[in-house]
């Protein structure tokens, strides 16, 4: 079957939306073919601007955001290409901060669905492309159509084979590497970093924050084989990490953070980077958390990078943007009824960064937990990490595809699990949920879908979001 829903049904944004949903049934597709014909039949739109790419398993929207930052601090036309988004599927493709209005959203996908159609029945296109697929080419497509100069784009999965990978980067940027989607990019840090080298280019750049040594050296090998360059930013960068108390604070840092994080962070992270051309020193990035020093050298030393090649970045323009980008879903405060830090910690590997800044940001705070985790997660390890520190524990029942069942979870969770109280709705738990007595505030996470539908459920009242969350 072609698709769930004919392109015929098209006929706004709620039916757009629909109808992508409705080829989700085809998921994950490895290959580029689908892609390159797409894009071929549009005339190629992703040749007409330059394009940074970015892989890696963890700190890719991290990255994406600041570095797109300081290419419009620097006065540029800048792309922003992100997922998954977390309320409206326009997050995702964005031009210097503003979504993809809904009339263009509808057009092009309206085009590239006549397109795909029209190949498909052809026996051109072997596969009717994803959803990812869809999505991609709206953004080449829109990008070429508004003349960006640039655009920063996210690797969805791996890299080798994901649909933004048919590009010749400008410079391609691959953050930490941890286990992750094993079963599409292999089950060790070796495998996995192969999967994300396939976005280096023979003659090219790469710059990458990978601390993990056998992850770099299969990206080193990688580099070699493919004749790029490869510029490792922990080796090429020096970090100076410090912690300084609120009250410590310059008055001109605290103007420039979050009320509710200045709110309950007792400590900040200070972040000193030196590099052979400059010096950021002081800076208490918009982003909190230590693991940030990571990603940070990724986008001093990409921006110094395309400086060389001879972009006007000035100092100024990267350092506003490491202390006033923010990123939502990513360790950030919300005023709701109680106080909701959201962190899209999904992994392992995000659990322990997350449970770190408790410990070094928050002096151990107690707090209640609002959760839920995908299968293909080593959930048991994730909910070792977190339960222990939560208060109270609340779940919302779903019939989500591809995440456990809460019941499941509950009877995991071992000595936590008397600490859980599962809802049926977001309706029943607002109207039931009062912060626990010795907790300072609410914590989503598990899942960016969840915070994304949490989100949605919150501002409802001003936006209908959108309820199914895909895991392109």
């Amino acid at each position: 079957m072609k698709t769930q829903l004919p392109s015929s049904s098209i006929v706004d944004f709620d039916s757009t939306v629909k109808f992508l949903y409705s080829i989700s049934t085809f998921g994950i597709k490895l290959g580029l073919d689908t892609i390159r014909t797409i894009t071929s039949a549009l005339g190629n739109p992703q040749n007409d601007f330059k394009i940074v790419v970015v892989a890696g398993t963890n700190g890719k929207g991290s990255v994406c955001s600041m570095l797109s930052q300081v290419l419009q601090n620097s006065g540029y036309k800048t792309g922003l290409y992100t997922s998954p988004h977390l309320v409206h599927v326009r997050e995702r493709v964005r031009i210097d901060d503003k979504m993809i209005s809904e009339k263009d959203f509808i057009s092009i996908v309206k085009e590239i669905a006549g397109h795909a159609d029209r190949l498909f029945e052809s026996g051109k296109l072997e596969q009717y492309p994803t959803y990812f697929e869809f999505i991609t080419a709206v953004a080449f497509q829109w990008y070429k159509e508004n003349k960006v100069d640039i655009a920063v784009m996210e690797i969805g999965l791996g890299g080798r084979f994901d649909a933004v990978n048919i590009v010749e980067p400008e410079i391609s940027i691959i953050t930490d590497i941890d286990l992750d989607h094993r079963k599409w990019l292999g089950d060790t840090l070796s495998k996995i970093a192969y999967e994300k080298a396939g976005v280096m280019r023979k003659n090219r750049i790469t710059v990458t924050s990978v601390s993990k040594n056998n992850a770099f050296m299969e990206l080193k090998k990688n580099a070699a084989e493919k004749r790029a360059i490869i510029h490792n930013a922990l080796q090429e960068v020096t970090r100076t990490i410090d912690t300084v108390g609120v009250d410590k604070l310059e008055r001109s840092k605290k103007n420039r953070l979050n009320n509710v994080r200045l709110r309950f962070e007792k400590k900040f992270t200070r972040m000193s980077f030196k590099t052979a051309e400059n010096e950021y020193n002081g800076l208490i990035p918009a982003l909190p958390g230590e693991h940030q020093a990571r990603n940070i050298s990724a986008v001093i030393r990409a921006s110094e990078i395309l400086r060389e090649k001879g972009y006007k970045i000035s100092k100024i323009a990267i350092i506003d943007a490491i202390e006033l980008t923010n990123w939502q879903g990513r360790l950030e405060w919300f005023a709701w009824k109680v106080p909701v830090l959201f962190d899209g910690a999904h992994n392992p590997a995000g659990m322990r960064t997350l449970v770190k800044y408790f410990r070094d940001s928050l002096d151990g705070q107690k707090f209640d937990l609002l959760f839920i985790v995908k299968r293909k997660k080593n959930y048991i390890e994730i909910i070792k990490l977190l339960f222990p520190h939560a208060n109270r524990i609340y779940m919302i029942r779903h019939d989500k595809k591809g995440f456990i069942p809460v019941e499941k979870i509950q009877q995991r969770a071992g000595e936590a699990a008397s600490k859980i109280t599962i809802y049926d709705s977001f309706d029943e738990f607002n109207e039931r949920y009062k912060l626990s007595k010795d907790s300072a505030f609410l914590l989503c996470t598990g899942s960016l879908h969840l915070i994304g539908d949490f989100k949605g459920y919150i501002n409802s009242s001003d936006q209908k979001p959108d309820t199914q969350k895909l895991a392109q």
